[in-house]
């Protein structure tokens, strides 16, 4: 989401401060003080500063952590030609203060903090339950998490607005936590009164999905890497050298000639291979790319290694669902909140879902909007509301409005309670989808489920 000589500038600087001060913090707590320095610095570019109540300022400004701050951002506001308010040095102060709870202060007896406790404790609990993740788990999301909540619940009990620079991307990039996030976040609203709008949910999304990639890198293994490179020992360590500082999820087999990658293969197992030339071989997969790592080949890189880790969670369930479900073809353009409905009844009919499932899955659409990018959105409802598992399908012979988007393929989805484990590689082959623009015109162009099933596979 961010640009790569942005993010070097921010983590040198505040590397550095550390050091000057003898901060000793682990790489996870570097890139969480990292992602939000970015987050403010974008905030602050489109005007949408953060808000912090005037009596929390004078304290921070006070605090070590604040000349900390101050200098962490001294070289990159003059660099990036940006400006922070006061409100958002105070904000990454409480984030530094945050690495160290000692220096946080006690308010155990302020109702503010007793809502924030409640409000945590009710959050984390719902998404254990939908995500099947022990969050309690992560110290490192409790923390960002206790920090993050008060300034948001403040502004949300005093009708302060904050738009979120990154919505669209983070609703695209991560729908399946989004989703469950919202529909968290809408038991919380109805226990305490308040609410927590969808600018507001995206960040807690990335404090969520982060726990998520913290507490599967310590269940993963390291992907097994073979190096076929043709231009020198020199060359070949050079390259090793840089993927392994750049990722840390690789164990680099070693470093070979084409010669020898027939017999090394016979001898171990290897889970794909990164070569500076084509070569013929199918199994494992292979990746061509430059021995000097540039920033073009660190991207394909990073493409190449989700689309591995995607294969995995592919979801046969969809192709299931929708047979069970309702599909309709060459849909002419109707508001959204009519195809929602359209299609809901049609499942209330089948007694997949009961009556109330179009109604809540209208209402769970004004909450926030569900298009996730290439033409293509996800309205659902809460699992109380199915019977049984199941997805309608509306293809539109011409795209709709849906929120800020355009829409011509609609999946509404409808899992039960005890489908809940299924929903996040569901989430995942949708989304795949919509990154494939050639696979959303096949889909608009298909007037069957069996068609539809081909494109699918």
């Amino acid at each position: 989401m961010f640009p790569d000589y942005e993010i070097d500038l921010v983590r040198q600087s505040l590397v550095k401060v550390l050091n000057k001060y003898k901060w000793q913090l682990s790489e996870e707590k570097i890139d969480s003080l990292v992602i939000h320095a970015l987050v403010m610095l974008k905030r602050t570019r489109q005007n949408s500063p953060i808000i912090v109540k005037k009596e929390e300022v004078i304290p921070a400004q006070q605090s070590e952590e604040y000349r900390m701050t101050e200098a962490v951002f001294d070289h990159a506001q003059q660099v990036l030609r940006v400006t922070l308010p006061e409100s958002e040095k105070v904000y990454f102060t409480w984030h530094l203060m945050s690495c160290n709870p000692s220096k946080l202060p006690q308010q155990d007896n302020d109702p503010a903090h007793q809502l924030m406790d409640k409000v945590l404790e009710q959050l984390t609990t719902q998404l254990q339950i939908m995500t099947m993740t022990n969050f309690r788990n992560d110290l490192i999301l409790m923390e960002g998490l206790s920090v993050h909540l008060p300034s948001t619940l403040h502004r949300c009990r005093h009708g302060l607005s904050i738009r979120n620079p990154m919505l669209h991307e983070i609703k695209k990039m991560y729908p399946y936590m989004f989703s469950m996030v919202v529909m968290a976040l809408e038991e919380v609203n109805q226990n305490y009164s308040i609410h927590i709008p969808e600018d507001e949910a995206a960040y807690l999304v990335l404090h969520f999905q982060a726990s998520i990639e913290r507490l599967q890198k310590k269940r993963e293994t390291k992907k097994k890497v073979l190096i076929v490179c043709e231009l020198g020992v020199g060359m070949s360590h050079l390259l090793q050298a840089k993927l392994e500082k750049s990722y840390k999820g690789m164990d680099i087999t070693g470093c070979i000639g084409v010669r020898d990658l027939e017999e090394t293969l016979n001898k171990e197992r290897v889970d794909f291979i990164l070569s500076t030339r084509e070569l013929e071989v199918k199994d494992p997969p292979s990746l061509v790319i430059s021995p000097l790592l540039k920033s073009e080949d660190r991207t394909k890189l990073d493409q190449f290694l989700q689309q591995s880790s995607e294969k995995a969670v592919f979801s046969d369930h969809l192709v299931q669902w929708l047979k069970r479900g309702t599909a309709r073809f060459d849909v002419k353009p109707l508001h959204r909140y009519e195809v929602i409905e359209m299609l809901g009844n049609e499942l209330a009919e089948k007694g997949l879902v009961n009556a109330s499932f179009p109604k809540h899955a209208v209402v769970r659409e004004r909450t926030s909007g569900t298009a996730i990018g290439g033409g293509v959105a996800i309205p659902h409802a809460p699992p109380e509301d199915v019977n049984e598992s199941a997805v309608a399908l509306a293809v539109l012979n011409e795209p709709v409005e849906w929120g800020s988007e355009l829409v011509s393929v609609v999946f509404l989805l409808a899992i039960s309670k005890q489908d809940q484990a299924k929903i996040r590689p569901l989430m995942h082959t949708i989304s795949r989808l919509s990154t494939q623009p050639e696979a959303v015109q096949k889909i608009i162009e298909a007037r069957s489920v069996q068609e539809l099933e081909q494109v699918l596979r």
